[in-house]
């Protein structure tokens, strides 16, 4: 049954556009070129990609709403941000006391006709078990409904279909019966078709799509390192395209591989074969263009991929000043890129655009900590999600707070 919560008054915040610059561009053969591109803490920076497309709307400064959306007296294991077929938005967490953990959607604040404010909240998970500690995975189709990927405490990979209702009645679905690893990753395709990899052995990696209206498996890699850690998405095609961050088929170690379906079956090869060693896929998807954009944290610092196989910029552009990948990505009608980080060795939750030309920046909320995501709506704006500390800072658990631009 879905469930009321009370909130805080909200609590608005102006906050400024802390810098950008002209971008850079590179040279035909892909080295980059100079560049003054700015960074959300203003400084100037080197744009070492090969983007030439049209540059999207461009960048602003935004008034932020900030309001409390949920208390909770435990900690979480994922936040998401959804906006569903009214473009409005929904957030997905897991989270639970130890043993009881499921997977939640809960709404902005709203008030009743008494005017208490109150948030609704769904579980959206299978009612009768509790949900993994691995993170699940979310995606939205193309006509708004949501779809969740998780493990459940068998490591079964369980598939949620939910038309963001929080009235109504997800369909939960078993689609893997087992997984040996908790590494794993899922996605749509640009036909709503669902797809994911994981390990149903030890060494061996599985696709898992549904094409034709049932779950199909076929497999990838039949000796695999049980080390790698995946992430998938669609490119422009109906091709899934796999990342595999680690010793794929004794390639070596750290290597950030590429692994693609053709008709002979799966291949896979270093993504960069100058310097492709990763240390951690941070996201991979499809934006609105159909390009894929690929964000992983490398021996020499965070780096951004945009392209197709067989044509990719290895060195897209990203803020300077940032030394890990982003905490969330999200991508706009056009070729724009919201990015949120969270400020290294403070709290705080920052905020990048890019508008496919040049970047820009600012801060949110100073006082968020953890876990965040965006989600960007019809008009370009993004709706933003994070957690915060309970106030008094002793207090068990954390906060759920809702960011979105000033009307």
């Amino acid at each position: 049954m879905p469930l009321a919560f009370r909130r805080l008054t909200p609590v608005i915040v102006a906050l400024g556009l802390t810098g950008c610059g002209g971008g850079g561009h590179a040279t035909p053969d892909g080295a980059g070129g100079a560049g003054g591109l700015g960074s959300i803490d203003g400084g100037g920076g080197s744009d070492g990609g090969r983007e030439d497309r049209a540059c999207g709307r461009p960048g602003q400064t935004y008034t932020f709403l900030t309001e409390q959306v949920k208390i909770l007296d435990d900690d979480i294991g994922y936040l998401g941000a959804v906006l569903r077929r009214d473009d409005s938005p929904v957030f997905i967490y897991q989270g639970g006391p130890v043993g009881q953990v499921q997977v939640w959607a809960v709404a902005p604040p709203d008030r009743d006709d008494a005017g208490v404010s109150v948030s609704i909240a769904l579980q959206i998970s299978r009612p009768s078990a509790y949900v993994s500690s691995v993170v699940p995975w979310l995606r939205r189709t193309t006509t708004g409904d949501i779809r969740v990927a998780y493990f459940d405490q068998l490591q079964q990979v369980r598939y949620v279909e939910w038309n963001g209702d929080l009235q109504g009645t997800p369909t939960d679905t078993m689609i893997a019966p087992s997984s040996a690893s908790t590494s794993a990753a899922f996605d749509l395709d640009s036909q709503d078709h669902a797809g994911l990899v994981h390990f149903p052995s030890a060494t061996s990696v599985a696709f898992v799509s549904n094409t034709t209206g049932s779950w199909q498996t076929s497999s990838v890699s039949s000796n695999a390192d049980p080390a790698l850690k995946l992430a998938m998405t669609y490119g422009a095609g109906a091709d899934p395209v796999v990342f595999a961050v680690g010793n794929w088929m004794a390639m070596g170690a750290d290597r950030v591989n590429l692994v693609t379906r053709a008709s002979s079956g799966w291949t896979g090869a270093p993504l960069d074969p100058q310097d492709s060693y990763g240390v951690n896929v941070a996201f991979a998807g499809r934006d609105a263009s159909g390009q894929v954009q690929l964000f992983y944290d490398g021996l020499s610092g965070p780096r951004r991929v945009v392209g197709n196989p067989g044509s990719w910029d290895l060195h897209a552009s990203l803020p300077t000043g940032r030394a890990g990948s982003p905490a969330a990505v999200a991508f706009g009608s056009g070729s724009e890129v919201h990015l949120l980080y969270e400020r290294g060795g403070a709290s705080g939750v920052d905020y990048a655009y890019f508008d496919g030309c040049r970047w820009t920046g600012q801060t949110v909320d100073a006082d968020g900590v953890g876990r965040m995501a965006v989600a960007v709506d019809a008009a370009g704006a993004p709706h933003i999600v994070y957690e915060k500390s309970r106030t008094p800072s002793t207090a068990k658990g954390i906060e759920i707070w809702y960011a979105h631009p000033s009307p």
